[in-house]
């Protein structure tokens, strides 16, 4: 149920002040995603992470979703994936 998980990351974590903080997300990421992987950037905006994931070395496949037209995506909607 609910309340077991509730209990138990109030276990593990009893102070707002005690649960980890990852940093950039940009860099975990990358820590994360392989050179050759398949990326679906969901809420991209202006496509920042594709850069930052090309300069990593990142040879994988892009893809990016949002529903603002304003930028160029591969796509606008979930339904189209």
């Amino acid at each position: 149920t609910i309340m077991k998980y509730r209990r138990l990351a109030a276990d593990q974590y009893p102070s707002v002040w005690r649960i980890p903080v990852a940093g950039n997300i940009f860099h975990k990421i990358v820590e994360e995603v392989g050179p050759r992987d398949a990326v679906l950037d969901v809420g991209a905006s202006e496509r920042r992470l594709e850069g930052v994931l090309r300069k990593s070395g990142f040879q994988g496949t892009y893809k990016s979703l949002d529903v603002d037209k304003s930028y160029r995506h591969d796509f606008y909607s979930l339904q189209e994936v």
